[in-house]
């Protein structure tokens, strides 16, 4: 019995090393899986950081022209305001003159009116 017992023993002596060394083979699996995505990841967290990096200076160069063509768009409205006024002024101008210049043809007119 003893025998038996020893022999029964030795069996699950060896099942036991036989498990232990499968728990560790797959602990080592899951620590080599584990660093793999880990590594997955931070590449991918790096990619994701360039393309936002990308973006934003995207972002900012579209704003800089933005910002330039509102410059210019303001600029251009401030001549057009400049250049509306003189037409405007002229055209009173001219509108005076014109008044003028009837008054000046009508005593002309009388003018020769009488001389003749």
């Amino acid at each position: 019995m003893k025998a038996d017992f020893k022999v029964q023993l030795a069996g699950r002596d060896r099942d036991i090393r036989k498990l232990k060394s499968e728990l560790a083979d797959a602990n080592a699996r899951t620590v080599t899986v584990r660093e793999n995505w880990l590594g997955v990841i931070a590449d991918m967290e790096k990619l994701h950081a360039k393309e936002l990096k990308a973006k934003d200076s995207r972002i900012n160069e579209l704003w800089d022209r933005v910002l330039e063509v509102e410059r210019q768009r303001d600029e251009a409205k401030g001549k057009l305001l400049t250049k509306t006024q003189e037409l405007y002024a002229a055209l009173t101008e001219l509108d005076e003159e014109r008044g003028r210049n009837r008054k000046l043809k009508i005593v002309m007119s009388r003018r020769l009116a009488h001389l003749q």
